[in-house]
């Protein structure tokens, strides 16, 4: 939670996901605003699964084992899985 990478990452998405969702509705003024939040809400998954097609790896439990746990928290760990192995 002290990661500053984390936070940048994080904060990151939370806006990507608001830009994106923007963009995705522009111009359509009679769609609920649940509609909106179910959409940035899930915008953060829908990328993590379009990145494990393109990239073939799964994101690891970043606790699965102390070395796993000591090096969590970089980019790395979220698009290869947690200490650089594949997760099956």
């Amino acid at each position: 939670m002290r990661s500053i990478p984390y936070w940048v990452i994080t904060g990151l998405m939370i806006v990507g996901s608001g830009v994106a969702v923007w963009a995705w509705f522009a111009g359509d003024g009679s769609i609920p605003a649940r509609q909106y939040l179910v959409l940035g809400a899930a915008l953060p998954l829908i990328f993590k699964k379009a990145v494990e097609v393109v990239t073939g790896a799964k994101p690891g439990v970043a606790a699965s084992s102390p070395t796993a746990a000591a090096n969590s928290g970089k980019l790395a760990d979220y698009f290869q899985g947690a200490g650089g192995s594949r997760v099956a």
